[in-house]
C-alpha cells in the first residue's frame, strides 16, 4: 500500500540536499570538498529515490512489477551500502587526512564492506538473504538483514567513534565543534537506522541522514566565516588553528611568542561616549596592530570584545618587550586627539618546549596580561 506521508518526507529530504548542493556549489569550500560533499549528498538522494521508487512499486499488481521490486530492494539496500562508504571518505575530507587515507592500505580495506554488502544484496534476489519479494509482489525481510546492516551501518559507527575520540583529545581542542559535528555523520543515521528496523514503514533513515548532513553543512559554514566584520583581522577560529598549527611545527630555532592585549577602560568609552565611539576605538587600536606588525609577517586576529591578539617568532625576550613598547607608543600617538584616553594592556608567553598545547599557551599570556592591568589599577 502507498503511504504519502513516507513519499512526502523522502522528496523533503531530497529538496533539503539539493538546496545544500546548490549553496556548496556557489560558496567557497575548497573544490574537492565541494565534489565529495555533492557527491554524499547524490548518493543519499538516490537512495531516497529509490526507496519512493519501491513504496510506488511494493504490493502492487502490474506488468514486470515482481522483478521491478526486487531490482529496487536489490538496489536500495546496496546504496546504503555506498552512502555508508561516501560517509566514511567524507569524513576524512572534514578532518584534513583524506590524502593519507587514500593513498594507504585503509583506502583498500574500507571498500571490503560494501563490496560484501552490495554482493549479499544482488544475491538476495535469488536466495532470499537480506529480502524477498512474494507472488503478491510484496516485501519481506530475510533472515541475513542483520548482515546487511552490519556492513552498511559498520561506517557510520567508525565515524562516529573516531570524530569522538579526537573532538575530546586535548591537542585538537580548536576542532572540537567540527570533529562533533563529523560525529553527527554518524550517530544520526545509525540511531534513525535502528528505529527504522524496529518500525517498518516509516520514513526515518532518510530524516536522520539529511539532518546529520545538515549539522555538518552548518558547521562547515560557520568554520568558512573566517574575518571579524568590524576590523577585518583574522577572527579567534582563525587564529587557534594558526596558533596549534605554528606550535606544532615549531623547532624551537625561534621563540614562538603569544601576545594578547586588552583595551583599558573600554566598557567606560561605551558607557560614556557610546557603541559607535567604542567601534571608533577599536578601529584606531587594529589599524595600529596591522601598521606596526603586519608587514613585518605577525599573525593578527581580534580575540573577540576589546581584545586582540598576535602570534610572532622573535629572536628573544628582548624582541617581544620592543614590540609591546611600539604597539604602546602607536597607540598613545594615534589617539592623541580623542577626547578620552586609550591605552593597551599587553602580555605575552613564549611556547616551552615540553610542548604544550594552545590552551596553555593563552592561559598564560592571559595571566601576564592581568598581572600588568593590575599593576595600572593600583598606579
Amino acid at each position: 500500500m502507498i503511504s504519502s506521508l513516507y513519499i512526502e518526507v523522502n522528496v523533503l529530504c531530497i529538496a533539503v540536499l539539493l538546496i545544500m548542493m546548490d549553496k556548496v556549489k556557489h560558496g567557497v569550500v575548497r573544490e574537492m570538498e565541494q565534489i565529495v560533499f555533492s557527491n554524499l549528498c547524490f548518493n543519499a538522494m538516490l537512495l531516497f529515490l529509490m526507496d519512493i521508487l519501491w513504496n510506488l512499486c511494493n504490493g502492487l499488481d502490474f506488468a514486470w512489477a515482481n522483478p521491478l521490486n526486487n531490482i529496487l530492494n536489490a538496489g536500495f539496500f546496496s546504496q546504503t551500502a555506498v552512502l555508508g562508504y561516501c560517509w566514511l571518505r567524507y569524513s576524512y575530507f572534514l578532518d584534513d587526512t583524506a590524502v593519507y587515507y587514500e593513498k594507504g592500505v585503509r583506502f583498500y580495506l574500507s571498500l571490503v564492506p560494501m563490496f560484501l554488502a552490495i554482493v549479499v544484496c544482488v544475491a538476495s534476489i535469488w536466495t532470499g538473504w537480506v529480502f524477498t519479494v512474494d507472488e503478491q509482489n510484496c516485501y519481506h525481510r530475510g533472515p541475513m538483514l542483520w548482515l546487511h546492516v552490519v556492513f552498511s551501518i559498520s561506517y557510520m559507527i567508525f565515524v562516529f567513534c573516531r570524530a569522538l575520540y579526537k573532538a575530546f583529545k586535548k591537542g585538537n581542542f580548536i576542532y572540537k565543534d567540527k570533529f562533533l559535528a563529523i560525529a553527527s555523520l554518524g550517530y544520526l543515521p545509525v540511531a534513525c537506522e535502528a528505529v527504522q528496523l524496529c518500525f517498518p514503514g516509516e520514513a526515518v533513515f532518510c530524516v536522520g541522514t539529511t539532518f546529520g548532513l545538515l549539522i555538518v553543512f552548518f558547521e562547515n559554514q560557520n568554520q568558512m566565516i573566517s574575518l571579524d566584520p568590524l576590523t577585518k583581522m583574522n577572527n579567534r577560529v582563525q587564529m587557534n588553528r594558526f596558533l596549534d598549527s605554528k606550535m606544532k611545527a615549531n623547532d624551537f630555532s625561534k621563540r614562538l611568542v603569544l601576545f594578547i592585549m586588552d583595551l583599558d577602560m573600554f566598557k567606560h568609552i561605551n558607557d560614556t561616549y557610546g557603541h559607535m565611539e567604542g567601534d571608533r576605538a577599536l578601529l584606531l587600536v587594529s589599524d595600529v596592530l596591522k601598521r606596526c606588525l603586519g608587514p613585518k609577517g605577525h599573525f593578527l586576529a581580534r580575540f573577540g570584545g576589546d581584545e586582540f591578539v598576535a602570534v610572532a617568532e622573535l629572536k628573544d625576550q628582548v624582541e617581544a618587550y620592543e614590540i609591546r613598547s611600539e604597539i604602546e607608543e602607536s597607540v598613545a600617538e594615534k589617539a592623541s586627539g580623542l577626547p578620552y584616553p586609550l591605552t593597551l594592556s599587553i602580555g605575552f608567553a613564549e611556547q616551552n618546549e615540553t610542548r604544550d598545547s594552545v590552551p596553555d599557551l593563552i592561559a598564560r599570556a592571559d595571566k601576564e596580561l592581568y598581572k600588568v592591568k593590575k599593576k595600572k589599577v593600583k598606579r
